[in-house]
């Protein structure tokens, strides 16, 4: 699975700074944990495996920059 976060200020510029990001399972455990990720001109590119047979369910990726949270679901099926 890969995935990016890209924060930005309410004025669509860039953000440079660190974030954190979160891979989450559908029971709620955390299942990767990414704190302090320094941005690349704006933007952070994460990327994680996932096992052959994963629990199905909603997964959530979650990033946190300057205490605002952005939270997007995806679903294993099989």
């Amino acid at each position: 699975m890969k995935f990016r976060c890209i924060p930005i200020y309410p004025d669509l510029s860039a953000y440079y700074g660190t974030l954190d990001a979160f891979l989450i399972t559908p029971t709620g455990i955390i299942l990767k944990r990414w704190e302090n990720v320094q941005t690349n001109a704006g933007v952070v590119s994460l990327a994680y495996i996932i096992s052959d047979a994963p629990a199905p369910g909603l997964y959530t990726v979650k990033c946190i920059v300057m205490g605002y949270e952005a939270i997007k679901q995806f679903e294993v099926y099989e």
